[in-house]
């Protein structure tokens, strides 16, 4: 029901357009052939009425994929890739520590359902959102991996996503991989801060998770794992 909604607006829409544009070509000729009977005069009118109903849209796009390309661009060459803040060896010896086995989960962050862990609350940790629905999944003792995004407000920037290793004993963040993967349902003319509908244009360069990080963050979780086991040894 919904798709064939959309179907008819659309389709409403492009014979709206049709006519828009007939209507502003006729204008632009019949403006020019009103004080000149030059031929190439009346066409260029014509293609005014054109562009002035079409071309204010073609350039809107152009700049707007440039802007995004250009801020994606800047954000995969500062922000994003795999950062690693507490290493394995690291966290081997935060384990072996005097009194984290008697440890247990913070109450006013976290929440145990059988074998599932959620948060309680929004947590914003680097100016990245991790929802309070959010999975944690587990990856072997007290260390879960955490999925966030970027759309959090002021606090964040609506082109992340993130995954974070955290011991959740300690509270403590070992790792984070964050990359950017933009579609083509975002635009930065719209409003100034990247939102809105767009449907041209999908061809961004991209830094996905998939493509750049996701080997070296699988990686770096089995060492975090390999830790655990070792003490459990």
């Amino acid at each position: 029901m919904l798709g064939l909604l959309l179907l008819t607006m659309y389709t409403l829409l492009f014979i709206v357009w049709l006519f828009l544009n007939y209507f502003l070509i006729k204008l632009g000729a019949k403006i020019v052939s009103s004080f000149s009977k030059n031929k190439p005069l009346i066409w260029l009118g014509g293609f005014t009425g054109f562009m002035a109903a079409t071309g204010g849209w073609v350039l809107y796009g152009v700049i707007d994929h440039h802007l995004i390309q250009n801020r994606i661009t800047r954000l995969c060459e500062a922000r994003a890739g795999l950062h690693i803040y507490i290493t394995p060896e690291e966290y081997g010896r935060m384990m072996r520590e005097p009194g984290y086995e008697e440890l247990s989960l913070k109450e006013d962050l976290y929440r145990k359902t059988g074998e599932r862990i959620t948060l309680k609350r929004d947590l914003i940790v680097d100016g990245m959102l991790y929802r309070k629905w959010s999975r944690l999944y587990d990856k072997g003792g007290n260390l879960f991996n955490m999925s966030g995004d970027g759309a959090g407000g002021k606090y964040a920037d609506p082109f992340f996503s993130t995954y974070m290793v955290i011991d959740l004993k300690t509270n403590t963040k070992l790792a984070t991989v964050i990359w950017v993967d933009v579609g083509g349902s975002i635009s930065y003319l719209a409003t100034g801060n990247f939102s809105g509908f767009k449907v041209w244009k999908h061809d961004f360069k991209n830094c996905p998770f998939a493509t750049y990080y996701s080997k070296d963050y699988h990686n770096i979780i089995e060492e975090y794992k390999s830790q655990i086991i070792n003490i459990e040894k």
